[in-house]
């Protein structure tokens, strides 16, 4: 087993809090509740959980089932459509990026973050809202 210093454990926090932190200012910079801080902070918990992990990876599988749970109280229904599954969804991929700093897979961390940030850049709302306009409005039926 490898035993990581103090210091190659910060290194980790770091790098798993500002691979969040830049998801998280894609969401508050689209105007969403979840941002910087809650995005940077899921990564980096999850790190922390993570480097505490023992060979059998309990503690990474209870990460994935405890973010799930903290997503599921971001999704609403608001005036029939649904909201906040793309942030949750989005906090529960952010997770497993802090988890891959934490067992020491960077590279592929870094690459799933920023296909996320990607995937989030998306214009997406006119695609999955056939009855908005361009500006986000929903489109009258007359």
């Amino acid at each position: 087993m490898v035993v990581l210093t103090e210091l190659e454990q910060g290194l980790r926090m770091l790098l798993s809090a500002v691979l969040g932190a830049a998801v998280g200012w894609q969401r508050a910079h689209v105007g969403r509740a979840a941002g910087i801080r809650t995005f940077a902070a899921v990564s980096f918990g999850a790190c922390a959980f993570g480097l505490m992990d023992g060979p059998e990876l309990r503690v990474s599988a209870q990460v994935v089932t405890g973010v799930g749970f903290l997503g599921a109280g971001l999704i609403m229904k608001d005036q029939g459509h649904i909201v906040g599954l793309t942030t949750a969804a989005a906090l529960w991929a952010i997770s497993a990026v802090g988890l891959l700093v934490a067992h020491g897979r960077m590279l592929l961390a870094t690459v799933v973050a920023f296909l996320l940030l990607g995937l989030l850049a998306l214009p997406m709302a006119r695609w999955e809202h056939p009855q908005v306009t361009d500006e986000g409005k929903p489109k009258s039926n007359g």
